[in-house]
């Protein structure tokens, strides 16, 4: 039997065998945007979903995902992602973004792919 209790974005799993007791406490922030440093190139998205860029970075990697995952960064600074060589793929360019993009991504265990570039300097009233 397993039960989980939720406090505070902290989730409590307790599983029961014969003759042992196994808990696994995790943290995520599923209802909070959270804000990658302002350097780092390979941030961790463990801790969540929605991301806000921290400085004007070149992204090569998103580090700790799980198979499945899908991340948004709101880009709040000039950035670029690298997709051409590293775990990023998103077409044959390097994207660069400005302040108020929005990415969607989505990792296979491997690697994170473009699901959504939202350009918002672009007229969108068509569809995109």
């Amino acid at each position: 039997t397993i039960t989980y209790s939720a406090t505070s974005n902290t989730k409590a799993g307790f599983a029961k065998s014969a003759s042992d007791l196994f808990v696994k406490v995790t943290t995520t922030s599923f209802n909070s945007i959270l804000t990658f440093g302002s350097t780092d190139a390979t941030p961790s998205v463990a801790a969540g979903n929605l991301f806000k860029t921290g400085g004007m970075v070149q992204f090569t990697n998103f580090d700790d995902g799980v198979a499945g995952q899908i991340i948004t960064i709101i880009v709040a600074h000039s950035c670029m992602f690298d997709v051409t060589d590293t775990n990023l793929k998103g077409g044959s360019t390097d994207i660069t973004c400005a302040s108020g993009d929005v990415t969607t991504w989505v990792f296979d265990g491997t690697y994170w792919y473009l699901m959504n570039f939202m350009d918002q300097s672009a007229n969108l009233s068509a569809g995109h």
